[in-house]
This record gives structure tokens, C-alpha cells and sequence, in this order.
């Protein structure tokens, strides 16, 4: 039988630092077996700082590592992360890094990420910094708000910075980003980066964006779709009832709602319905690439830029 671990109703207003594997509330939490990690009505006021080379990652609000874990279920609920939080890389409002977990199960929702955060190399996300190699995963974030400031970096997001992972799912409803995101490559106001298409599902519903992406390759939801070729690769993206109304500039390519590689597109099926963008989508150098919803998109009603 699995264990409980829950933490309610608690408040860290002191700054945490170290190396790698640093949180706001809980550093490390690994190696477990059907176990259930709760975190209720929890508050991060404190700023949570990282070391600076390239080992120096895993740095979250609330928890820095989330790794080898087995048919883990994961709850934050009516929690706020208000601190900076600043590392190397994987860098997170709540969480630093999901790592290598199977079969793992996560809920946010009703949550607020406030604050500035940052990077000196990758992966930075107002929620969660990076998901990497968590087969079998479900995640649903919903009625939350990202307000969070990130400047540098690449691959950096208002909620996930860098997704790489396979029979996945990730359903976003009703969730804001109103912040401001200046980096260097793979920027976008939900998701930064999609590296992986193995049977990744990906869908976004009456979700806005009302914060500004600046970079390289920038979107208002997601910032790049890099999706490699094999058997059983496929990549679905959804966005229903949404609104893309915030300034969004690159020196390469900027889309309003998301861009997809212009080379690794491989079997990606994207859908927007009923959704609109009103904001800004500009080009800030002479070969930049600019488009009011995307570059690449199989099935589109009802949709406006």
C-alpha cells in the first residue's frame, strides 16, 4: 500500500539556497512507490536561489526535484508561490523539475505564480520548469494564473518550460498569463517548448494570455512544437474558446497562439476552434517570420486574428 504525504495550510517567508535540488518547501522528492504528495493552501513568500553552473538545477517554489517516482499522484490546490526563484536550469513557480516518473498523475488548480524568475541557461516555467522522460503521464492545470516575470533563458513558459515526455497528456482549462517573458529561444505565455511527439496530447481550453513573450522563436500558448519522425509518433494539440491578446515579438519566428519547427513537423495534428488573437505579432528583424495564429495548423473554425 502507497504513502500520504500532505502539507496544508502552510507559509515559508524565509530565502532558500543551494546548489541544485532546492525548494521553497520540500528539496527532493524521490523514489516512491504508489504514494500520494498533497500540498493544500500552501504559500511560498521566500525567494529560492540555485547556483549557477550547469549542474546547478532543480531549483521550485515549492519543490525543487520530482524524480523516479512510480504511479505518483501529485495535488496542489488553492496554493500561491509569490518568491523569486532563480538556478541554472529547470527552474519552477511550484515545481523545479519532473524527472523520470512513471505512471504520474498531476492536479493544479485554483493556484497563483507570482514573482521574477530566471535562468542563466534553460527551462524556466511560472509553474513548472521542466517535464522530462515521465511516460504515461495526465496532467490538468485549471483555474490558475501564471503573473510571473521571466528574463533569461530559452525554453522558457508562463506555466511549463520544456516538455519532453511520451504517452502524455497535458489539459490546460481556464488558466491566465499576464506576465512577461524576455529570453533568448522558445518562448511562449503557457508552454515554452514541446520536444517529443511520442503519443503527446496536448489541449488548451478558455485560456488567455494577456502578458508579453519577447525572443527568438515566441507564441502567445506555445512557443515551439519540435516533433521528431518514427513509428507511433504523433502530437495533438487542442485550443478551444481561447485568446491570445498580448504582445508577442521574435527575431525568428513569432506566432500568435504557437509555432511548430519548420523542419521537424512530423505528424502533428493541431486543431483551434472559436478562438481568437488580439494582440501583437511582430517580427523585430528583417528575416523574422510573423503569424496572427500559426505556421502550421490541420483544422481551424471559427478563428480570428
Amino acid at each position: 500500500m502507497g504513502k500520504a504525504v500532505r502539507l496544508s495550510d502552510c507559509v515559508n517567508t524565509g530565502n532558500v539556497s543551494g546548489n541544485t535540488q532546492i525548494g521553497g518547501l520540500i528539496g527532493t522528492f524521490n523514489q516512491t512507490i504508489s504514494t500520494v504528495l498533497t500540498l493544500t493552501k500552501c504559500t511560498n513568500n521566500g525567494n529560492v536561489s540555485g547556483g549557477v553552473t550547469i549542474n546547478d538545477k532543480c531549483i521550485g517554489g515549492f519543490v525543487g526535484y520530482i524524480s523516479g517516482n512510480s504511479n505518483l499522484s501529485v495535488t496542489v490546490y488553492e496554493s500561491e508561490s509569490n518568491g523569486n526563484v532563480q538556478g541554472s536550469s529547470a527552474v519552477g513557480g511550484f515545481l523545479g523539475s519532473m524527472d523520470s516518473n512513471d505512471n504520474l498523475s498531476a492536479t493544479i488548480s485554483n493556484t497563483i505564480s507570482r514573482g521574477f524568475m530566471k535562468a542563466t541557461n534553460e527551462k524556466v516555467g511560472g509553474f513548472i520548469g521542466q517535464i522530462w522522460s515521465c511516460p504515461n503521464m495526465a496532467m490538468t492545470i485549471t483555474s490558475s494564473t501564471s503573473s510571473v516575470i521571466i528574463d533569461n533563458g530559452k525554453d522558457c513558459g508562463g506555466f511549463i518550460g520544456s516538455l519532453s515526455s511520451k504517452n502524455t497528456t497535458v489539459f490546460f482549462s481556464e488558466c491566465i498569463y499576464d506576465g512577461s517573458i524576455t529570453v533568448g529561444n522558445n518562448a511562449g505565455g503557457f508552454v515554452g517548448y514541446i520536444n517529443s511527439n511520442y503519443n503527446v496530447r496536448m489541449s488548451l481550453s478558455y485560456c488567455v494570455c494577456t502578458g508579453s513573450v519577447t525572443g527568438s522563436n515566441v507564441a502567445g500558448f506555445i512557443g515551439l512544437i519540435f516533433s521528431y519522425s518514427g513509428p507511433n509518433y504523433l502530437f495533438v494539440l487542442d485550443i478551444t474558446n481561447s485568446i491570445s491578446e498580448g504582445s508577442i515579438q521574435a527575431s525568428k519566428t513569432t506566432c500568435g497562439m504557437f509555432c511548430v519547427d519548420s523542419k521537424c513537423n512530423y505528424n502533428v495534428n493541431t486543431t483551434v476552434y472559436n478562438s481568437i488573437n488580439k494582440g501583437m505579432v511582430q517580427g523585430t528583424s528583417s528575416s523574422a517570420a510573423a503569424y496572427g495564429i500559426t505556421n502550421n495548423i490541420t483544422t481551424a473554425r471559427n478563428v480570428v486574428s
